[in-house]
């Protein structure tokens, strides 16, 4: 029996940062880009943007000093760029470093009711805040001295937990405005139910989760938002502050929970069972005072895991809805008599709208199809994403565009097969576009801009109702096919989520969170008047109504899941007597209190828009290493200019034993389709007796693309390698070809559940004229039950004997080397499953997240020999450093390798950022 250890895998943060970044994410060439500069920030945008760029300026002079007052910076950023990326039409915005930079991209929300560029300034200028902060440290500025930008980069990755910087930034939207996700009832609805109805999780297990909890995912937004908010509360705005002074400071804490402790004589641990214990006593007594509102259950969830069914539409005896299961995925349904029909698999970009806080209704019925807006990203420029319709027909089981827009964010859909979308295009100008059941534009209806309509629904008058969300807040609108009137039937609203509206004869019902818990709402349309005419213990959500047969649907929040209920509704009465009028709900408060006066609006003179340049970034290293050994010393320089089309890394260094000095360039150029990557290097052979020097110039144009419920990729490449020494030199000739295809996974599966991935590379020796070919494959499918997964690879190569080149296949880590033969191959099966949650913590060290059994078999084939080895695979999956970014997989395994007639136990550790 032999024992292997085999090599520890480590993605090092600081590594992780200081690698190129992924090649696809740019905007298209040949775009045009201008910049405008205010005080420590330049706004760079495209052409066409310079209204939305210069809002953009007044949105962070009103903000910015206000961000900064709970979390002082001592020593303030340089210069930070805020890139806005028009062509994105995905709502997102992030902040990343080399170089520091914040990127909004341009679709908005319904988020929070706030207008989208005043959320992403708040939110991400949030995390420029405390992204500053290790700078405030002698620790920090020692990092940067030695690392540049990725130095306090490196910090805020190991030691500021995910939730702090997420929950902050939604506090702070909370408090610097009149909305915010901490305005939502819905924000901390999975929390809140878990609470009161399911036995309370682990710190641990709460923050980071098992991938086994009873609600879909853990978030850092809602369980940081209400741990933040309560630290500010009860100990003082700057308590984030005084805390993050000490984080990664010898004594006094060290770590995040070590200064909370320090700070307020409690770990996290225990501020968490404080913070929760407050909240359960808050929250049950909101749920005890509730007069609940008998309904009809249609369809509940089952009891061992989360699945929901949100109605879409009614179709006779049928209700037709989207189902999510954590299990299995999303996809459109059929209810009939009580059964569940699946119809197709629905993309978990689309069914998220259904998931997330927005609670956004992205998919409509009628005439047997369903259809929805779908994002595209160009397959070479991932920032460039365009949205067009997509349906899919029951009778034909057919899928298929409907549009050719490109800037569709959502739309309704009448019983005749119309459909009213919203557009939101590059400008940010908004309109409604009443189509044809084919697609064609017949009419377009302007809107105001930056506004952003939603959950479209039609009367059988052809009347429509939506919900705007505009600057000034959100509102409820009609609009008739008929006349073409389109009138505001409210005022716009801030601090209230308003959602889905249908028209029920002589009202219009809706969803508010106003006291606290979404509920259904009447609005008389002649009057104005509004009523709460609903309560349930965890809150209702996306209403359908039926004229013909007067039915009305909605969603009733279970701890599982989203059940499906039947409300009783007469709605041609007055209201009735349990009806309550909007002056007798109080609004909810947030957990954060938000400022006594609202933050003074400014604007800024940021004089005439300059065009913007990359040639000056292109250049500038924004973060470096040096490091040295008993052996060498270097210093290792990095860069990747703003719009990531020049990524360069120099090394200088000199190796004292071999008396040289070494170095290398490596550039990677991707402005156009092709990626170009030169590089240089030079440096001592293993035994420090000769210099090796080898050049490499390659071509690749990375392709990728989500199409449907599918993510597919293709990179063809070519490249060109010469090696030399003193004694000899060869040069050679790279061509391949790599693919994959993967299909969406479920929120529990361990990998996806079917994919392939096929590749081929040929080598040619120029000096010898002999080639390597290595051809591979992997191929997963899914296992016996849910959640088991089976793959199978396999990889061949064939090389003349004229080739030194390097082999293709990698050595094995079960097997002993061997040398390398014409003919090698090898293949491999494994099956693999969890065993479920484990939610152990060996203190601040390590979280034992679950257990992942496989069983693996392996065959080698070289020439005419033959090994084999099957085995048994043991997996922890786990976060080190309580660390949501820091995973750690511990893997035991022992094998059987029947030629040698031999056991070999294998230990492998991988830590990733």
């Amino acid at each position: 029996m032999s024992f292997r250890v085999i090599a520890v895998f480590i993605v090092a943060i600081t590594g992780s940062i200081t690698s190129p970044v992924h090649a696809n994410d740019q905007d298209r060439p040949g775009r045009d880009w201008q910049q405008l500069s205010i005080t420590g920030f330049d706004i760079v945008y495209p052409d066409g943007l310079e209204t939305e760029a210069r809002y953009v300026a007044d949105r962070l002079a009103t903000y910015w000093p206000a961000l900064a007052e709970s979390m002082p910076m001592h020593r303030p950023p340089r210069r930070i760029p805020i890139v806005l990326s028009a062509a994105t039409l995905t709502a997102n915005g992030y902040v990343r470093s080399d170089p520091i930079q914040s990127v909004f991209y341009n679709q908005p929300a319904p988020l929070g009711g706030l207008e989208w560029l005043d959320m992403l300034t708040v939110h991400e200028g949030r995390h420029l805040v405390q992204y500053a902060q290790p700078l405030d440290t002698t620790t920090g500025r020692v990092a940067q001295i030695l690392a540049g930008e990725n130095g306090p980069m490196a910090i805020v990755l190991l030691f500021y937990p995910n939730w702090l910087l997420e929950g902050d930034a939604v506090a702070e939207e909370t408090r610097l405005t009149q909305g915010g996700r901490g305005r939502v009832a819905a924000f901390d609805l999975w929390l809140r139910t878990h609470e009161l109805t399911g036995q309370r999780y682990s710190y641990d297990r709460a923050m980071l989760g098992t991938g086994f909890e009873q609600y879909p995912r853990v978030s850092p937004y809602d369980f940081g938002y209400l741990m933040t908010s309560y630290l500010r509360r009860e100990h003082g705005s700057l308590i984030l502050d005084q805390a993050l002074g000490g984080v990664a400071e010898p004594g006094a804490g060290f770590t995040f929970d070590g200064r909370i402790h320090a700070l307020t004589g409690k770990n996290l641990s225990q501020t968490y069972h404080t913070v929760w214990d407050e909240l359960h006593q808050r929250w049950q007594s909101t749920v005890d005072a509730l007069d609940i509102t008998p309904v009809t259950p249609l369809w509940e969830p089952e009891a061992d895991h989360w699945q929901s069914l949100y109605p879409v539409a009614i179709d006779e005896d049928s209700v037709l809805a989207v189902e999510m299961d954590v299990k299995t995925g999303s996809h459109l349904m059929v209810l009939s008599q009580g059964k569940k029909y699946r119809v197709a698999t629905l993309p978990a970009a689309v069914a998220a709208g259904y998931t997330g806080t927005a609670k956004q209704k992205t998919v409509s019925y009628a005439n047997q199809r369903f259809c929805w807006a779908e994002g595209r990203e160009h397959p070479r420029f991932n920032r460039e994403v365009t949205r067009d319709l997509f349906c899919y027909d029951i009778e034909q089981q057919k899928r298929y565009p409907l549009t050719d827009l490109g800037d569709i964010t959502s739309a309704g859909q009448a019983k005749t097969g119309h459909l009213l979308a919203h557009r939101f295009s590059m400008d940010r100008s908004s309109q409604l576009d009443w189509l044809s059941p084919d697609g064609q534009s017949l009419r377009q209806i302007t809107l105001p801009k930056r506004s952003l309509a939603f959950d479209m629904s039609a009367n059988d008058e052809g009347d429509w109702v939506f919900a705007l969300l505009t600057e000034a807040g959100t509102q409820l609108m009609q609009w008739s096919s008929q006349t073409g009137q389109l009138r505001a039937l409210t005022e716009p609203v801030q601090g209230e989520t308003w959602r889905s509206p249908v028209q029920a004869n002589d009202w219009v019902l809706y969803t508010s969170d106003r006291g606290g818990i979404d509920s259904l709402w009447a609005l008389d349309p002649n009057s104005g008047a509004r009523y709460r005419i609903s309560r349930r213990p965890f809150g209702n959500y996306f209403i359908v109504w039926d004229e013909g047969q007067q039915r009305l649907l909605s969603t009733d929040y279970q701890a599982n899941g989203h059940a499906l209920i039947e409300h009783p509704w007469s709605g041609d009465s007055p209201p009735q007597a349990h009806w309550v009028a909007e002056a007798d709900v109080a609004p909810q408060e947030p957990d954060i209190a938000p400022l006594a006066q609202p933050v003074e609006s400014l604007q800024v003179d940021a004089g005439p828009a300059k065009r913007f340049r990359q040639a000056p970034g292109d250049w500038l290293p924004n973060s470096w290493l040096l490091s040295a050994d008993n052996q060498a010393i270097s210093l290792n320089l990095y860069n990747t200019n703003l719009m990531n089309t020049l990524s360069t890394t120099i090394r200088l260094g000199y190796n004292r034993e071999a008396d040289t000095p070494t170095g290398s360039l490596a550039l990677d150029w991707r402005r156009y389709w092709p990626v170009v990557s030169f590089s240089v290097n030079q440096q001592p052979d293993s035994d420090l007796t000769r210099i090796d020097t080898e050049t490499r110039l390659a071509l690749s144009i990375p392709l990728q693309q989500t199409r449907g419920v599918a993510r597919v990729g293709l990179e063809p490449s070519l490249g060109i390698t010469h090696n030399s020494n003193a004694s000899a030199e060869a040069s050679f000739i790279e061509a391949g070809l790599s693919g994959y295809w993967t299909h969406q996974a479920a929120p529990r599966d361990l990998q996806a559940p079917i994919a392939m991935a096929p590749a081929a590379l040929l080598d040619t020796q120029l000096d010898t004229g002999g080639h390597q070919l290595a051809l591979s494959n992997s191929v997963q499918i899914p296992g016996l039950a849910d959640n088991h997964h089976f793959s199978i690879s396999g990889q061949w190569q064939r090389r003349d004997a004229d080739f030194t080149g390097s082999s293709r296949i990698p050595a094995s880590i079960v097997f002993d080397p061997a040398p390398v033969t014409r003919d090698m191959a090898t293949s491999r099966a494994n099956y693999q499953f969890s065993l479920g949650p484990v939610d152990a913590a060996l203190g601040r060290l390590l979280y034992l997240r679950s257990l992942t059994l496989a069983f693996d078999a392996q065959v080698q084939y070289r020439d005419e020999e033959q090994r084999s080895a099957y085995g048994v695979q043991l997996s922890a999956p786990s976060n080190v450093l309580r660390n949501s970014r820091l995973r750690l997989v511990p893997t035991a395994s022992v094998y059987y390798q029947p030629e040698q007639a031999d056991w070999v136990p294998t230990i492998s550790l991988t830590l990733g950022g």
